[in-house]
C-alpha cells in the first residue's frame, strides 16, 4: 500500500475513522487471519516518504511552494504512522517503522532518496543498525508451528 508524499490533514484518530482506513482495517484483519491459518507471521513495514523525512530541512532554495507545504505538514507529519501503529496493534500485526532510522540518517546529513525521484538509494538499503524497535526485533519474530491436514 502506498500513501502520498504528504500526510493527510487530521489526527490519527480522525484518519482511522475514515472509510479508507476502515477498509484498510478490514483488509489487514483478513490478511492476518489468512496468514495465521497458513502458519505465516505477517509483518507491516512503514517506509516514510521523502518529504516526510526531509521536509524539516527545507530552505528558501527548496522553493516557496515546497516550504509552505512543509510548514503545513510539520504538525501532522507523524499522524499517518501513528494511525498505522494503532491499526497494527488492533489487528495484532508487528509493525516495523523505518521513520526513526531514516530521520537519524537525515539528521546526519545522509541522502537516502535520489534527489529527483522518490526511490531509495543504496544508503537506505544499508542502515547502520537494524531499525527494529524493542517490540519487534529479529529474534522476537516467532513463527507458529504449522500443522498439515494429515497430522
Amino acid at each position: 500500500m502506498v500513501f502520498g508524499d504528504w500526510n493527510p490533514e487530521g489526527s490519527a484518530e480522525q484518519l482511522l475513522a475514515t472509510a479508507e482506513w476502515q477498509a484498510l482495517h478490514a483488509l489487514l484483519t483478513e490478511f492476518h487471519d489468512l496468514c495465521r491459518a497458513e502458519g505465516i507471521l505477517p509483518v507491516l513495514l512503514y517506509i516514510p516518504s521523502k518529504s516526510q523525512v526531509y521536509a524539516e530541512y527545507a530552505t528558501a532554495q527548496s522553493g516557496r511552494q515546497f516550504v509552505q507545504a512543509a510548514a503545513r505538514q510539520h504538525p501532522i507529519r507523524t499522524n499517518m504512522v501513528a494511525a498505522l501503529t494503532t491499526l497494527a496493534q488492533r489487528v495484532e500485526l508487528p509493525l516495523i517503522n523505518l521513520l526513526p532510522a531514516f530521520e537519524q540518517q537525515a539528521e546526519a546529513g545522509r541522502l537516502l532518496y535520489y534527489p529527483f525521484d522518490t526511490h531509495w538509494n543504496g544508503r537506505a538499503y544499508r542502515p547502520r543498525r537494524p531499525p527494529f524497535g524493542t517490540n519487534c526485533s529479529p529474534g522476537s519474530l516467532r513463527f507458529p508451528e504449522r500443522t498439515t491436514p494429515n497430522e
